[in-house]
């Protein structure tokens, strides 16, 4: 216990540690120590700075000593515009920062990254289907080539999930029908003196026109059919979205991994990349970017 303890405050002492990786490394010295518990706790908060101290168990607990550690501060969106131009200054191209409102991140993109183009966030259907996978692997695409941003702020609701599925699906189920209707329409009458290279050409676009309408009607029908597959799981599905909702975890980051990025539960917009040359000291090439401003409300 005493090996464990003292590995856990050296920790804390390593210089601009945050609360952040000082939770992840502590999960490690659990594992290696094999204890039942080992967890940091905030005796103070003065805004900027937590006094704190690590409390392991084995059996007995034992309290490590209090030490007073830095937090992510809020910046104001000047602040973070320097911030940010002095990391580029220094060729850093992978950094985050944190605000105190989506208001002021936006302001920072502006300012900081004014060429950026917002992509389409994740929505609320992400929680029943992979409708926003092809917006995602456009957005990484497209970062390969110029400068982006997505926003993600919103946490799961389970009635707020639920409620979209089921005017998902009621709509679905009134459109289907009407696409039946356009799909079936006959070929248009031409008239008696209409040449045959025209008739063709009328011909050619009613076919072309049927065949799009049967691919959207199989598209909306199957995804219909795996609407109500979601609905028929309901009691199963709502459990976990209520587990979600209640980690307030964000819409579209289910998969993602709390250890490996703090993305899962913290609102933020990511700025991903090629930078114009212009805005690194000396670039030769197109440099990539990937840049978190996490949001953090004051107090």
């Amino acid at each position: 216990m005493d090996k464990a303890i003292a590995e856990a405050e050296s920790l804390q002492r390593t210089p601009k540690i945050t609360e952040a990786k000082i939770k992840k490394g502590l999960k490690s010295i659990k594992q290696k120590y094999k204890m039942t518990s080992l967890e940091l706790v905030i005796d103070s908060d003065s805004g900027s700075k937590e006094k704190v101290h690590v409390e392991g168990e084995i059996n007995p607990k034992k309290p490590g000593q209090q030490i007073e550690v830095s937090k992510m501060k809020g910046l104001t969106v000047a602040e973070a515009v320097a911030e940010i131009a002095g990391n580029l200054k220094a060729k850093k191209t992978n950094f985050e920062i944190r605000v105190h409102t989506e208001e002021d991140a936006r302001a920072v993109i502006a300012q900081a990254f004014p060429t950026a183009t917002e992509h389409t966030p994740p929505s609320v259907e992400s929680a029943y289907s992979d409708k926003d996978a092809k917006a995602i692997k456009e957005h990484r695409d497209a970062r390969k080539e110029q400068l982006g941003f997505h926003v993600d702020t919103k946490p799961y609701n389970a009635a707020e999930v639920e409620k979209q599925l089921r005017q998902e699906i009621a709509k679905l189920e009134r459109d289907i029908p009407l696409m039946k209707g356009f799909a079936a329409d006959p070929v248009p009458l031409v008239g008696a003196h209409t040449s045959e290279k025209e008739k063709e050409k009328i011909y050619q676009e009613a076919a072309r026109k049927h065949g799009e309408l049967a691919s959207q009607l199989h598209i909306l029908k199957q995804r219909l059919a795996d609407r109500k597959a979601v609905l028929s799981d309901l009691a199963i599905k709502k459990k976990e979205w209520e587990k979600l909702e209640k980690e307030k975890v964000l819409y579209g980051h289910a998969t993602s991994n709390l250890e490996k990025s703090p993305h899962r539960t913290n609102p933020h917009i990511n700025v991903e990349g090629a930078l114009p040359k212009a805005q690194i000291a000396k670039a030769d090439d197109e440099v990539i970017i990937k840049v978190a401003i996490y949001i953090k409300p004051k107090k």
